[in-house]
């Protein structure tokens, strides 16, 4: 397809930046949570042991979410695919002010593990969408470069807010506003190609 945009092209416009600072909030969130997944729920007053089985849980429903998810994104708009997937992340992050109560942390658990394997599915489709499918490998590979930051630094505010106030808190603040940020900023992404944007 000529009108298919290359790395270059996409690279000048507002698309590829959204989806590539969505990518660092998503993983600055994500690896965050999944690294202080047990300390977190055990400072809610979980046993260890209950918190290593909710990891567990989380876990499994991100495998199972591929399959859903993919079920799912096949009968949405790409659209609606990413931002029901950054919906429901954000979700996540605002449950976390309620655990260890015994009606969120269900909820929490789903909602994260299943938004945070099902970007795996949805994230493709955005960029084909917004793009064109042909240099798909390329521009997906550009906008990876901003989750390596992103799950660095996560895990590192999430510990140094624990250690100068004493709880989790402020993290679960700061991750609710980045999520909400980025869950705004998807809906100004847009079909990038000659004659189709609007």
């Amino acid at each position: 397809d000529e009108t298919c945009l290359d790395l270059r092209a996409a690279l000048r416009t507002r698309t590829f930046w959204i989806l590539a600072t969505t990518l660092f909030a998503f993983f600055f969130y994500f690896n965050g949570i999944l690294d202080h997944f047990v300390l977190i729920l055990t400072d809610a007053g979980l046993s260890h042991e209950e918190a290593a089985t909710r990891l567990s849980q989380t876990i499994g429903l991100g495998i199972v979410s591929k399959v859903v998810g993919g079920y799912l994104a096949d009968r949405v708009s790409q659209e609606r695919a990413i931002l029901y997937d950054y919906g429901l992340l954000a979700l996540s992050s605002v449950v976390l002010l309620f655990l260890p109560s015994a009606l969120f942390l269900p909820i929490f658990v789903v909602s994260y593990g299943f938004s945070q394997a099902a970007r795996d599915v949805v994230w493709p489709l955005a960029i084909e969408r917004c793009f064109g499918a042909r240099h798909l490998g390329s521009i997906y590979g550009a906008m990876t470069l901003a989750l390596l930051p992103g799950a660095a630094l996560g895990p590192l505010a999430a510990a140094g807010l624990r250690d100068a106030l004493g709880d989790y808190r402020m993290a679960f603040v700061l991750f609710i506003a980045m999520n909400a940020a980025a869950l705004a900023a998807l809906c100004f992404v847009r079909d990038e190609r000659p004659g189709r944007a609007a």
